[in-house]
C-alpha cells in the first residue's frame, strides 16, 4: 500500500503526533490498542440506551407535529402511542437500510460490480421450478446465468417461490389469512 507524504502528515495530526515524536514502543502500541477496544465496548453498550431514547424524543416531536392535542391525553394513551410509533420509526429504518443494502448490490462502481452472474442447477426443460429445498439437495451439474435479463428471471421465479412458502399453511388460507 502506498503512501504519501500528505497523507501521512495528516494521520499524525489526526493522531495528535508532532514531526518530533519518536515512533511509540509496542507496549504502548498495545496499550493504545486495548485502551481504544475498550472505549468501543463502551460506546457499543451506550449506544442501546441513547438511540431508545434518541427514537423516544423523536416518536413525541412527529407525534406533536401531527397531533398538537397529544399533550392532553392520559399518560398512558401517550406511552402507548409513543411506543408505537416507535416501532414505525425502527420499520421505516429497516426497509430504508434493506433497500440501501439492496442498492448497493445492484449499483456499479469503480472497485465494486453488480451481481453478474448467477448459478442455477442444469436442466433440460425450459421453464425451472424452483423449490428451496430441491435447489439445496442439487447433485447435478451447475448452469451459469451471466445475463442480467435471465439474472432478474430466475431471481423472480426464486422470490415467488420462497413468497408462496406459507399458501397451503394454515396461515395461508382463511380465516387466519387476513
Amino acid at each position: 500500500m502506498k503512501v504519501n507524504e500528505n497523507q501521512l502528515s495528516t494521520a499524525k495530526q489526526q493522531a495528535n503526533l508532532n514531526e518530533e515524536d519518536s515512533p511509540p514502543s509496542l507496549p504502548e502500541i498495545v496499550e493504545g490498542i486495548r485502551a481504544a477496544r475498550a472505549n468501543l465496548r463502551e460506546l457499543h453498550q451506550k449506544h442501546v440506551k441513547l438511540r431508545e431514547s434518541h427514537l423516544a424524543a423523536l416518536a413525541e416531536a412527529w407525534l406533536m407535529d401531527r397531533n398538537p392535542n397529544h399533550i392532553n391525553l392520559h399518560p398512558d394513551e401517550q406511552e402507548k402511542q409513543r411506543r408505537k410509533e416507535v416501532r414505525r420509526i425502527q420499520w421505516a429504518e429497516r426497509v430504508r437500510r434493506t433497500h440501501r443494502r439492496v442498492r448497493g448490490c445492484l449499483k456499479h462502481t469503480e472497485d465494486r460490480s453488480p451481481l453478474s452472474s448467477i448459478d442455477i442447477p442444469n436442466r433440460t426443460q425450459d421453464t425451472l421450478m424452483y423449490n428451496g429445498d430441491e435447489v439445496k439437495a442439487w447433485k447435478g451439474s451447475w448452469k451459469t446465468i451471466q445475463n442480467p435479463e435471465e439474472i432478474a428471471q430466475h431471481i423472480c421465479q426464486a422470490n415467488v417461490a420462497q413468497y408462496h412458502q406459507a399458501h397451503d399453511t394454515p396461515f395461508g388460507s382463511k380465516p387466519l389469512l387476513s
